[in-house]
């Protein structure tokens, strides 16, 4: 296991004062070589209780240091909760303007259609930007460009008019609006 600094603190100041005891045991006389191994004993008892004393400071301060970091990171979590919804909140915001907008611009890149009788889409655009509002899609009808004559209407007139219609709320939201293919074979317009 490698070693900590605080370890390797604890060691060295251990070795300097057990070679300090075997270097004054060799040069003292037999008869001071008592005295002088009790005041190295000492001397080598004190070293270690004040290292004691740092080591549990150091490891309070740590404990304290840990805690302050983590205290922090709960705060950083919560402004990032906090900035996520004021982000989202700006984008909703954003959002019903530029509905409000479309809703009064319907009449740009308007067109006639076909659905049974004669119908303009700015006023089908103005149903669906209403809908967009509210965070629901609207089905668009099975329309033509041109007009029907006692026939179905094919599926490839069906897709000139959701293009067309498509292109057009693309015009007033500024974003492509999503279709959406329902099991039942109809399509749903929705904002994306």
């Amino acid at each position: 296991m490698p070693t900590t600094p605080k370890s390797e603190k604890e060691s060295r100041l251990s070795n300097a004062a057990e070679a300090l005891v075997e270097a004054a045991l060799l040069d003292a006389g037999t008869a001071s070589q008592k005295e002088l191994a009790s005041k190295l004993e000492a001397l080598q008892i004190s070293l270690d209780n004040k290292l004691n004393t740092v080591i549990q400071t150091q490891k309070a301060s740590d404990l304290n240091f840990d805690n302050k970091i983590n205290t922090l990171n709960q705060h950083l979590v919560e402004l990032k909760k906090d900035m996520s919804k004021i982000s989202s909140s700006i984008q909703e915001e954003n959002k019903q303007k530029t509905l409000e907008r479309a809703l009064s611009m319907t009449d740009l890149e308007s067109f006639q259609y076909y659905d049974g009788k004669l119908n303009y889409s700015a006023d089908f655009a103005k149903i669906v930007i209403k809908w967009f509002m509210l965070d629901q899609g609207y089905y668009l009808p099975n329309a033509s460009l041109k007009p029907q004559t006692y026939r179905e209407v094919t599926d490839e007139e069906t897709k000139a008019f959701r293009d067309k219609f498509k292109e057009q709320i693309k015009v007033l939201i500024k974003r492509e609006p999503r279709l959406e293919k329902k099991p039942d074979g109809r399509f749903a317009i929705w904002y994306s």
